[in-house]
């Protein structure tokens, strides 16, 4: 009795395993055509957008400058706020670097988590190239 229970046990694993490999298969190629396939868009959908955003015309815009008669500062006072401003720009200038290049590093280590979070199991991709 043993050896044919144990012999119809092995026959049942195997059977089991071919089955669950022919359905892993089966998604993982449903997952490819999701994939390649894009997506439809109805005819009706696209025809309302079209008929919704035709062009404008273009029209040119009348710019005028009025340039002041006279001066109100004198040329003293002038440079000294034209030395302030130079100041200013030059601190202002250093900040955004600073303030880029961090924001800068903050966006690379996000879109490398996403990316690892986003990406698929290394699991899945042994298993396609194993099939």
């Amino acid at each position: 009795m043993f050896p044919r229970s144990f012999l119809f046990f092995i026959i049942i694993m195997i059977i089991d395993i071919i089955s669950k490999s022919v359905k892993d298969k089966k998604k993982i190629e449903k997952a490819k055509n999701k994939k390649v396939t894009p997506p439809k868009k109805g005819r009706e959908q696209l025809d309302k957008k079209s008929i919704e955003k035709k062009p404008k015309p273009l029209q040119r815009e009348k710019v005028y400058k009025k340039e002041p008669e006279w001066k109100e500062t004198f040329p003293i006072e002038s440079y000294e706020n034209m030395d302030t401003i130079e100041r200013m720009e030059g601190r202002i200038k250093e900040t955004k670097t600073k303030k880029s290049n961090e924001k800068l590093k903050k966006d690379l280590l996000k879109g490398i988590i996403f990316s690892e979070i986003l990406t698929e199991p290394k699991g899945l991709k042994n298993r396609r190239r194993s099939i």
